[in-house]
């Protein structure tokens, strides 16, 4: 799943679009690669508030309780400095 990221993400940047890369795409190829391996579109969900740290949100839960979560660390807005 995580190689189907990177080729993707990587993908982006040979087309030259790496000064638009933010953890937004990440977590749209991730929430993509993992759909596509199985889970299904309808077990993801972005930015889900967080069930037991008040004003927390998770970037990227798997299924409802939620089994799997997922935090990015990736650049939220595209900079000359963070896109290199």
């Amino acid at each position: 799943m995580w190689q189907s990221v990177a080729e993707e993400i990587g993908d982006h940047r040979r087309r030259g679009y790496g000064a638009l890369l933010t953890e937004d795409v990440l977590r749209f190829a991730a929430a993509r690669a993992i759909g596509e391996a199985g889970s299904g579109a309808a077990s993801l969900s972005l930015d889900r508030p967080h069930p037991s740290l008040p004003g927390s949100r998770l970037d990227l839960a798997i299924g409802e309780s939620p089994a799997t979560v997922i935090e990015f660390k990736y650049p939220r807005e595209p900079n000359e400095k963070n896109a290199s």
